[in-house]
């Protein structure tokens, strides 16, 4: 044993150079191997508590990407007869990248223009920092009023509530009426670098989301929705449904099976 351990540390002592880079590359890689994972977990912890935020199971109908979309009259006779939800809205992205202006000082083009109905707070799961909701009668005369969210309030108004400010961005001016709780992003800006204005009747392409008391959707639900935009888009029962229906937290589901690998 001894001439055994002696011949090993002469032969790591004449090749110290290959000894010491040999080291160096197992702790690199231990170290990557660490740090990935470590990524992951705090990554799906965040997904996990921003999943949590809603309360409830939260599940989006949409148009497939080939398909006709779903148009203002069907969203909204989806909205009237959903009668299985705790919340549901009918919405669409109005633009992506647009800016935002109030007395001279303009946001980055990364706020996201959402327009949809009074049920879209709720549904979300967010509350509001100051100020008000949308009404239905506002959505229904589509009256100029709107709700930002955190960073777009610090971004023009500092530390004031921005409650009676008006706001404009690509042509159109909103009275400022509600300020959405700070949520916190895990990709972009999310909710608070986002505008909620009220959505117009005939929009020519929204989407659906429903949020039920079910954590992870419940299978009942799911068939009803399915079963609801399949009668109003009136498709034969055995057509193929042109729509898809998108589950929250299946992005929560795809990181922890990731992380359960690693």
């Amino acid at each position: 044993m001894r001439d055994s351990f002696l011949f090993a540390l002469d032969a790591v002592l004449s090749n110290r150079r290959r000894a010491l880079l040999t080291v160096a590359i197992i702790a690199v890689g231990v170290a990557s191997l660490v740090g990935i994972q470590t990524a992951v977990n705090v990554l799906a912890d965040r997904v996990a508590g921003s999943f949590g935020k809603l309360g409830a199971g939260l599940f989006t109908v949409q148009a497939c990407e080939d398909a006709m979309p779903i148009d203002g009259r069907q969203a909204a006779a989806f909205v009237d007869a959903c009668d299985f939800a705790e919340a549901v809205t009918r919405w669409n992205i109005r633009s992506r990248k647009a800016v935002v202006r109030s007395g001279g000082v303009a946001t980055d083009p990364v706020v996201r223009i959402v327009a949809a109905d009074a049920g879209y707070v709720p549904c979300q799961g967010v509350r509001l920092a100051a100020g008000r909701n949308i009404t239905a009668r506002e959505v229904e005369q589509h009256e100029p009023v709107v709700l930002i969210g955190d960073q777009i309030r610090r971004k023009l108004f500092g530390d004031a509530t921005a409650l009676g400010e008006e706001v404009s961005s690509e042509g159109m001016r909103w009275r400022v009426v509600g300020v959405l709780e700070r949520q916190g992003a895990l990709f972009g800006t999310g909710l608070d670098g986002s505008l909620l204005c009220p959505i117009e009747a005939a929009a020519p392409s929204c989407a659906v989301s429903v949020r039920i008391k079910a954590l992870g959707g419940d299978a009942a639900a799911l068939t009803a929705a399915g079963r609801l935009m399949s009668a109003i888009r009136r498709l034969p029962p055995s057509a193929e449904p042109d729509f898809e229906i998108v589950q929250a937290d299946s992005t929560q589901a795809t990181l922890y099976s990731l992380r359960a690998k690693l």
